[in-house]
């Protein structure tokens, strides 16, 4: 008894319905190839090399290693060409806890994150010193750090202070941390050469922090680069960066400019060295907003200020009194090592 048509007619075109996806499973395939050797092609894979090391003991060490990737954004797929980056990292262990790069002309990539921790890193222009702004947990600097530099009349002339600032997130201990800054201000000069600038007048590295990025900040700051302290008179301080701002109470946090955007509504009052003392803002210049200390670097009287700081605490119950003296206590003034 033959079967019937509506079998027949199922059988007979079971054949080219395997032939089309067969088909269809080819074009994927060789569509995902063309795109596959288009990417290797475009974003060369890395080529990363070691080119210094520094062991610190304790299973720290620090490595510095450069490799090339494509220059221009989109990927690398318009106008593509080859640029160099440098790398520093530190590892305990072997296992990698801190990473910044310096990707030089790189411009698909961002130099101012920590890689590692994703904290943000004091390499624009804002910052010029030691951010004593952020949630310090220990430093460690060098002499000409303590003070930061001076305003100038020529404001792209101020050269950098050069540091790191290291995420509490990575897990070290303070003694660890402190270890692996002297070693690293040891070689310092060698690693200038290895690692390079981030800034154009950026010079030899100043300093290094470990910071509690995880901190209450203040609205408009990235977490962990700025501190709020509430006053018992209304007034409020705010830290961001190496400066000390108040606003009066009353005043609404933020306020608009002559063209229409919102900005911070607080004024500059000092600015803060890594020592914890205050240094008075140059106001000879009034087109800046934030300044940085006169050149004779005249401190600033704590009674002239609109508020004590014994009397305005952060949301943890610490005073500003308590974290400036925090500062001088726990940041480290480098000395070279006798081997130097």
């Amino acid at each position: 008894m033959p079967p019937p048509v509506a079998q027949i007619e199922q059988s007979s075109a079971n054949p080219y319905r395997k032939i089309a996806t067969i088909v269809l499973l080819l074009v994927v395939i060789g569509t995902a190839g063309v795109f596959a050797g288009l990417w290797f092609t475009l974003w060369p894979a890395s080529d990363e090399a070691v080119v210094s090391t520094y062991t610190c003991g304790e299973g720290l060490s620090w490595g510095v290693t450069t490799g090339h990737s494509t220059r221009e954004t989109y990927g690398g797929s318009i106008s593509a060409s080859t640029c160099e980056y440098h790398r520093a990292g530190l590892y305990r262990n072997d296992e990698l806890v801190f990473s910044v790069a310096n990707f030089t002309g790189c411009r698909d990539f961002k130099s101012d994150v920590d890689l590692f921790n994703g904290i943000d890193e004091p390499f624009y222009d804002g910052h010029q010193a030691f951010p004593a702004g952020a949630p310090i947990v220990s430093a460690m600097a060098v002499i000409d750090a303590v003070v930061p530099p001076p305003e100038s009349a020529d404001l792209g002339s101020i050269p950098y202070q050069l540091g790191f600032q290291i995420s509490r997130a990575s897990g070290l201990s303070i003694p660890e941390f402190l270890a692996a800054s002297r070693c690293l201000l040891d070689n310092r000069d060698n690693f200038q050469q290895t690692f390079g600038q981030l800034h154009f007048n950026s010079g030899p590295l100043m300093w290094l922090a470990l910071v509690d990025d995880s901190a209450p900040y203040a609205r408009s700051d990235l977490p962990g680069t700025g501190q709020v302290f509430s006053c018992k008179n209304g007034y409020t301080y705010r830290t961001s960066g190496e400066s000390l701002f108040v606003l009066a109470p009353g005043d609404a946090a933020t306020k608009k400019d002559e063209y229409g955007f919102e900005m911070i509504n607080d004024t500059q009052v000092a600015v803060i060295g890594i020592n914890g003392r205050l240094y008075e803002p140059d106001r000879t210049n009034p087109g800046v907003v934030v300044a940085l200390p006169y050149a004779d670097y005249r401190g600033v009287d704590q009674q002239t200020l609109p508020a004590q700081f014994s009397d305005c605490t952060d949301s943890g119950g610490v005073s500003l009194q308590a974290f400036l003296e925090s500062l001088n206590a726990n940041n480290v003034l480098y000395e070279a090592s006798q081997s130097l």
